[in-house]
């Protein structure tokens, strides 16, 4: 009797033991597990706030891309003159676009390769077939956008007395194309404007395009002490197309607008003061494209002044 007793202790023991080194290994299996769950909790927070602040900051695009400079209109010929519409007009969107608008900043996307084969200069009349703005047109509003065809003109935004590569344009219906009239103009006594820092950032669907414009006053000619002649130039903030005045100087006067550039690059460098000129001193305009899911293109949304 005594002897079974003892085999049924020892039993007890073992069943014990086993149960306290199955309870222990719970603990082990529960301990790691429960690692296991807050990391992968703590990478899919990772993955979410990275997520969540590349859709709230967006992601910067080359701005010289395809993308951008497809949907982008102040891309053709006289991107100054056409930047005087944009800073005109302010704000646009889908609900109250008009018919000008359209046809302007299709226009903007004109080319000098597009008048070559007319362009005889200012003061002339150069021809395009309508074919050309409709293309550029619907680079930026998507192939569904609706407009007439018809005659624009930007005569009426004048810096100061410059007009050089302003122009009136007649459609005709009979050979559904544009013809272009530019008015002659003196371009060494000419203001201008720049564009200065452009930026495209890209969100989940859409795509923001933000551009500052510099208002270059022309002086006029003025004599060196040795007997030489150059333009003097000073660069404002903004512009008043009804009063044709500059406000808010942002440089003493300059000599140069454009520097050579010594590396033998063809295109212009700007000179120090302009480069100078801080981003936060002047006027913002923001172009915002929508994606479109069914052609997977971006397409203009709104023009919003800041």
């Amino acid at each position: 009797m005594e002897e079974k007793k003892n085999k049924m202790k020892t039993y007890q023991l073992i069943i014990s033991f086993l149960l306290v080194i199955i309870f222990i290994a719970i603990i082990i299996y529960a301990f790691y597990k429960q690692n296991d769950i807050l990391n992968t909790i703590v990478e899919q927070n990772k993955t979410q706030t990275s997520q969540e602040n590349e859709e709230s900051t967006g992601t910067e695009l080359d701005f010289n891309s395809e993308l951008v400079q497809t949907i982008f209109p102040l891309t053709g010929a006289f991107p100054g003159n056409d930047m005087r519409y944009i800073a005109n007009i302010k704000n646009m969107n889908l609900q109250n676009i008009t018919n000008d608008f359209i046809l302007k900043l299709g226009w903007a996307k004109v080319t000098n390769e597009d008048l070559a084969s007319s362009y005889q200069g200012e003061g002339t009349t150069s021809i395009i077939d309508s074919k050309i703005l409709d293309k550029y047109i619907k680079d930026i509003f998507g192939e569904d956008i609706k407009y007439t065809k018809s005659n624009f003109s930007n005569t009426n935004l004048r810096l100061e007395n410059s007009s050089t590569s302003l122009y009136n344009i007649t459609y005709n219906s009979e050979d559904d194309k544009y013809y272009i009239d530019f008015i002659e103009g003196d371009a060494n006594q000419d203001s201008f404007i720049l564009m200065m820092y452009p930026k495209a950032i890209q969100y989940e669907d859409e795509i923001e395009i933000s551009i500052h414009p510099l208002y270059i006053k022309n002086l006029g000619v003025s004599q060196n002490t040795n007997g030489s002649y150059e333009f003097s130039y000073v660069a404002y903030q903004h512009y008043n197309f009804e009063t044709r005045s500059f406000t808010g100087r942002l440089t003493d006067t300059m000599s140069t607008v454009y520097e050579e550039n010594l590396e033998g690059d063809k295109e212009a460098k700007l000179n120090d003061t302009i480069l100078g000129v801080k981003e936060k001193d002047l006027e913002t305009y923001i172009f915002t494209y929508k994606l479109n899911k069914e052609t997977n293109k971006y397409e203009f949304f709104s023009l919003s002044y800041e």
